[in-house]
């Protein structure tokens, strides 16, 4: 059976990590490092927090390097050019709601139509934040009786256009899913 300290060793050496940055990640002296990675003493060993403290270190930096990647790209021109529609949009409602015609769910709609052709908004998170922004600013406009909401958005794209709205479908999944696994949370107790 591998112990903690097998697996930390292994993690360690495979990503070639300095013994200063190795014990930052667990929260433990160089030195007390040095010495549970011997493992020559039985008062000197690595226990399974050390184990899940570097783990939760390389997670946290792989999306920091993931985040950084993303933004340094010509991808987050789409995340610009998305922000950008959305708030010239809002900015320009006072004065666009007076017109004939005008309805800011079908002006909203053309910011989620645009999400569904870039690779960007893959990534559920972005997609998310930005429909979240969406619902929030629209929520936000008094006597706005064509505002932007969840529903009223699954309705025009469930309405025989599913092809056409893969990203969407797959976003209403996303948040079931992360409906689900909040009531899971609040819903387990943990016995001693």
């Amino acid at each position: 059976m591998e112990t903690p300290r097998d697996k930390i060793v292994m993690i360690v050496d495979r990503l070639g990590m300095s013994t200063e940055v190795a014990a930052k990640a667990m929260n433990i002296r160089e030195q007390t490092f040095r010495a549970n990675r011997r493992g020559t003493s039985s008062r000197n060993y690595f226990s399974e927090k050390n184990y899940t403290d570097l783990l939760d270190f390389i997670i946290s930096e792989m999306e920091y390097l993931i985040t950084y990647s993303f933004v340094n790209t010509k991808n987050a021109d789409a995340y610009v050019y998305v922000a950008d529609l959305a708030e010239k949009i809002f900015e320009d409602y006072p004065i666009s709601r007076k017109k004939k015609g005008y309805s800011l769910f079908d002006e909203l709609k053309t910011v989620v139509s645009y999400m569904e052709t870039s690779e960007v908004f893959s990534d559920m998170e972005i997609y998310s934040e930005v429909i979240d922004d969406l619902i929030k600013k629209s929520a936000a406009l008094e006597n706005e009786l064509n505002f932007f909401s969840i529903r009223r958005y699954n309705d025009y794209a469930c309405k025989g256009k599913k092809k056409e709205h893969t990203m969407w479908i797959a976003f209403m999944d996303y948040r079931r899913r992360k409906a689900v696994k909040e009531v899971l949370k609040r819903n387990i107790t943990i016995e001693p």
